[in-house]
């Protein structure tokens, strides 16, 4: 029987000191080919449902080993890696030549940002729909990872001061009261009711600045 606290440290995301660890072992491995070598994405390379019932069949076995996804640029071109941590090894890596391109980091993201508010195309579409470009918070996304295109003014009016009939339907108010707290329990990723327990965890692929 694995104790859910075991299987809670066996796989949860990744640590702060696990993130740097993989970095350093992927910068040491390819220090010379990949000198300007950028990380996108540092994440938890989760085991596949089978191996992990596998595993939990018969827990005297050997764990599944921790292992972490990486996926960086370098030269115009994307890398993927499965790092372990474990044996302090790359496992695997290759180039992407898939569609798309990986999320930006933090560096980008703020290149991006600059970049739109300077682009005269967009600041004259802002005017046009009456904002303070000051009141503007963009969202940066790469090709392939998700494209929606801006849409044209008329139409898209949000302003409740501005708004007229027809109105969408009201919503009616509601109320959810458990004077006695909740019927559940949450420890760290742990969420139980009752005999169920599941493990929970949002593994955000947002980019991570790492040097």
């Amino acid at each position: 029987m694995v104790s859910s606290s075991t299987f809670t440290v066996l796989f949860s995301l990744l640590f702060p000191l696990e993130i740097k660890q993989v970095t350093k072992i992927i910068k040491g491995a390819r220090a010379g080919s990949l000198a300007n070598l950028t990380f996108q994405y540092v994440g938890f390379d989760e085991p596949s449902k089978s191996t992990i019932l596998s595993w939990l069949s018969n827990p005297t076995k050997e764990p599944p080993p921790r292992q972490a996804f990486v996926i960086a640029r370098a030269y115009e071109k994307s890398y993927e890696f499965v790092v372990s941590l474990s044996h302090g090894s790359i496992i695997s890596q290759h180039i992407y030549n898939g569609t798309g391109f990986p999320l930006l980091n933090l560096e980008e993201q703020s290149a991006a940002n600059d970049l739109a508010f300077k682009y005269p195309p967009f600041i004259k579409s802002i005017k046009k729909r009456g904002l303070d470009i000051k009141d503007v918070v963009p969202a940066v996304f790469t090709v392939g990872c998700e494209v929606v295109p801006i849409p044209k003014a008329e139409g898209t009016e949000h302003r409740g001061s501005k708004m007229r009939p027809p109105f969408a339907a009201e919503t009616k108010p509601i109320t959810v009261v458990q004077p006695h707290g909740p019927s559940f329990k949450i420890n760290g990723h742990t969420i139980r009711r009752h005999s169920l327990a599941s493990h929970k965890e949002c593994n955000f692929k947002g980019s991570v600045d790492l040097k």
